[in-house]
């Protein structure tokens, strides 16, 4: 099930995303620190390209967590019908709470990564003005 899991490919707005990934390795502040003291046109390349490669990252982790937390819900809130329909109300409304609280993590994860995606292109810009002052 693991490999399963990690030879999955899953898609969003054009991005493609490898498995599942649970933290994300961004560049050191050093690297930027460089490049900014660099200040050449190649260095404004590597800075963009090394900006979108973070937030990618970070996307690709928030979007991993997302899945986790619908998989975890979809199972808990089945749980939850199951042990409905033996009459075991009590562990029903938990894994009914656990789920619906799975699905509110979901939804937050989902955003975020939203937000991080709609950010590439003001980070684009913002590394352009950084560059031309």
């Amino acid at each position: 099930m693991k490999n399963e899991i990690n030879e999955t490919t899953f898609e969003f707005r054009g991005l493609y995303f490898n498995g599942l990934k649970l933290r994300s390795k961004l560049h050191s502040e050093e690297f930027y620190n460089k490049l900014e003291d660099e200040g050449s046109a190649d260095s404004k390349l590597d800075y963009i390209a090394a900006v979108k490669e973070d937030q990618d990252e970070q996307i690709h982790v928030k979007l991993s967590f997302s899945l986790i937390f619908a998989m975890i819900s979809v199972l808990t809130i089945i749980i939850a019908a199951f042990l409905t329909f033996n009459q075991i109300l009590i562990p029903a409304l938990v894994a009914l709470a656990i789920g619906f609280g799975s699905q509110l993590l979901k939804k937050h994860f989902k955003t975020r990564a939203n937000e991080l995606y709609a950010g590439k292109t003001v980070a684009v810009q913002l590394v352009e003005v950084l560059f031309n002052k």
